[in-house]
């Protein structure tokens, strides 16, 4: 099962996307801090879906964004999903990082159906990138003796 982490210091946005998430068949943590997303995040032992706000007031989803584009894990373990509105603007640093990511974009106002419709997007794009992610075993090789 997909797992979506709403990561929103909102208490009623993080109750609405919760639950239109949960009915959808997803199941969803939550975090309210950046600090406490970004523990999720490294801490997490399978890949997320993490939706976020540009707009929360506290913190700002973008600030997730660029520091997990500084890690190579963080950045292609998990799938970013931002919701902004329509006329926002970035620095090009975060704009980059954006692109690289693939961070998919919702507009506000947010409709549930475009929020479901992009976290299973991202989620496809978790499996696509799981499947071809190969992790091979580390081997060791035995001492060969010498030859004469």
């Amino acid at each position: 099962m997909l797992r979506v982490l709403v990561a929103n210091d909102d208490a009623t946005s993080r109750r609405v996307l919760h639950h239109a998430l949960t009915g959808a068949g997803y199941e969803v943590v939550e975090a309210t801090t950046k600090a406490q997303t970004m523990t999720i995040l490294r801490e997490s032992p399978i890949p997320l879906v993490v939706l976020l706000d540009f707009s929360i007031a506290k913190w700002n989803g973008t600030a997730v964004i660029s520091e997990a584009s500084a890690d190579p894990v963080l950045s292609s373990r998990h799938a970013y999903v931002l919701m902004l509105l329509r006329d926002q603007t970035f620095p090009l640093i975060t704009a980059r990082a954006m692109t690289q990511m693939s961070v998919s974009l919702i507009p506000k106002p947010i409709k549930m159906e475009a929020v479901v419709s992009a976290v299973m997007a991202a989620g496809h794009r978790l499996q696509q990138h799981n499947e071809r992610t190969i992790i091979m075993p580390r081997i060791t090789e035995e001492p060969q003796p010498p030859r004469k």
